[in-house]
């Protein structure tokens, strides 16, 4: 807080009755940034939002009072919201100058994409509002934002709804090579649920049936549902013929609808459909730790059964130690035991703590984080 408090006051004396045009601008541009990223001290952020009103309200310069206003809005946000976790990228410093919002894009799990329009301090939980908006989707089906490798081989991370879109944009810049970003942001639904009528989800919804329809159809291709032997033919059947590459579905639209919910009828019968289940290193290897409303548990990949499993009301409290680190404790005080779980992802952590969260309190025996 103390060098905080420190560049804030350099600023203002910068920004006061600066003769040099190029330095003050500049100065400006420098206030929109640290605004967006941090707040000074309880007593000096008084100070310094009495002097962004003023220069807001009554600088004779056009070019400053914009960026008054602006520094005035961010710094509102990260008391809002939190500090940020990352320093901006250029991208986001280029649209700081210009006193623009930033656009990226949101890829669907049908092959579309949708541009959405951000700030330095838009959290996922208002994207994930935005793009409810705009597809006409209920925010009580639970669709949000994921983020997906660029080579999709690892399965979608969901990212926590308080997290800055900003701060993963610049992560992704960092970890660019010649350009190209490692990883994409997909919307898709966080918690299928088997109570759902998708028959008629299909009837007054069709385009958030073949969101979900689009997103089982990935999982089985990717092995990220654990399909009984003796279902696989029909669901390959069926998949042949939902894909509209069958002799009997080809020119049949009906016949294509017909198989697509049927085939999502045999996934919601599948035992890790609507489970979270996140690659993790084991000491003998590659694991699955899936996470349900009943609790958590390690299975060898693509099995059904765990070799582990915790019940939501043993875990006592959860955390993250880094961002690729998940670890819960378990048993009574004295004697606790701690598991820890490594993953792949960047943010492996904040995301299965959030999918633990999500499915703690639909288990109605919410374990208690640190």
């Amino acid at each position: 807080p103390g060098i905080h408090d420190e560049l804030f006051v350099q600023l203002c004396k910068q920004l006061t009755s600066n003769p040099r045009r190029e330095s003050l601008v500049k100065g400006w541009e420098l206030m929109s940034v640290l605004c967006s990223c941090f707040q000074p001290s309880a007593s000096m952020e008084i100070i310094v939002k009495a002097f962004l009103l003023h220069v807001s309200l009554a600088s004779p310069d056009p070019q400053v009072r914009p960026f008054a206003q602006v520094c005035i809005d961010r710094l509102k946000d990260v008391g809002l919201f939190g500090l940020r976790k990352c320093p901006p990228s250029e991208a986001e410093v280029a649209s700081i100058q210009q006193l623009q919002r930033m656009i990226f894009l949101v890829n669907l799990m049908d092959s579309s994409n949708k541009g959405v329009y951000v700030s330095s301090n838009t959290t996922v939980k208002q994207v994930n509002a935005d793009m409810n908006g705009k597809l006409g989707l209920s925010e009580s089906m639970g669709f949000s934002l994921f983020q997906q490798e660029a080579d999709q081989d690892m399965p979608p991370m969901p990212l926590p709804e308080d997290d800055y879109i900003c701060d993963h944009l610049a992560v992704w810049e960092r970890l660019s090579v010649n350009g190209r970003n490692p990883y994409s942001f997909l919307f898709k639904q966080r918690i299928p649920s088997k109570a759902d009528d998708e028959a008629q989800l299909a009837r007054t919804n069709p385009f958030a049936f073949d969101l979900l329809y689009f997103q089982i159809s990935e999982d089985i291709r990717k092995l990220r549902l654990v399909i009984p032997p003796e279902v696989w033919p029909r669901m390959q059947a069926l998949q042949v013929q939902a894909d509209g590459t069958g002799r009997d579905a080809a020119a049949d639209g009906a016949a294509i609808a017909d198989a697509r919910l049927q085939l999502v009828q045999l996934a919601k019968t599948t035992p890790l459909y609507g489970k979270w289940v996140f690659e993790v290193k084991a000491p003998s290897g590659l694991a699955w730790l899936v996470i349900s409303t009943e609790g958590i548990g390690l299975h060898d990949r693509f099995t059904a059964r765990p070799r582990e499993f915790w019940l939501h009301q043993q875990i006592v409290s959860y955390d993250s130690a880094a961002r690729d680190e998940f670890h819960f404790m378990t048993g009574g005080l004295m004697k606790p035991i701690k598991h820890s779980f490594v993953g792949y992802e960047l943010i492996f952590a904040g995301g299965v703590v959030d999918a633990y969260r999500l499915m703690a309190q639909a288990s109605a025996r919410p374990g208690r984080p640190q």
